[in-house]
């Protein structure tokens, strides 16, 4: 009875209409906790700068974070992205945390990129992003984008609801190592 089908059913998710969600996040929003590090809307982070983000809804223009630099979460967080998502230089975004206490939504058209021993875990809904996933960046918990690219030394896992502790320190290890072998070759040059 009903219509069976061999094979594989082709799936063709219709994306969840984000036009009211922006405004919502855009209109009521806790940036104001994050505001020192926002440039035109986008949040920005470099230098090993450490950030806590406490429970609730933040709505950025793009996301940045490189040199090091590392944001934890505090409770359940829910992040809207109108714009790219960056994560390099050995920065890290919840990578130590539960990947389900943080949501991210990116609504536009643009790149989500993570290499350079860049680490995420978070569900993440981004149904026109590309993601590119390189150079020993690590990523875990659940993602919808449009493509998505592995290459190099680039590791996305799932292995339920935080980065598995072996690959977390094995991640760490390379990126001391990366750093170690770069200062000595900056302190040596050729």
């Amino acid at each position: 009875t009903g219509l069976q089908v061999s094979g594989a059913a082709p799936v063709n998710p219709a994306p969840i209409y984000l036009g009211g969600i922006v405004q919502n996040a855009t209109a009521i929003n806790n940036n104001t906790l994050v505001a020192a590090y926002l440039a035109d809307g986008k949040l920005a982070l470099s230098s090993k700068i450490n950030l806590t983000l406490s429970t609730g809804t933040y709505y950025f223009k793009g996301m940045d974070l490189s040199g090091g630099s590392s944001i934890t979460i505090a409770g359940k967080v829910d992040i809207l992205v109108e714009g790219g998502i960056t994560i390099n230089g050995g920065s890290s975004l919840n990578a130590s945390g539960e990947a389900s206490r943080l949501s991210i939504v990116v609504s536009t058209t643009s790149e989500l990129k993570f290499n350079g021993g860049g680490a995420l875990a978070a569900c993440v809904y981004a149904p026109y992003s590309d993601l590119k996933l390189t150079g020993n960046a690590l990523l875990g918990g659940h993602y919808f984008v449009r493509t998505a690219a592995v290459s190099g030394t680039g590791n996305l896992l799932q292995s339920g609801e935080a980065l598995p502790v072996a690959a977390w320190i094995r991640w760490i290890s390379r990126t001391v190592r990366a750093r170690a072998a770069s200062q000595r070759t900056s302190r040596n040059p050729v």
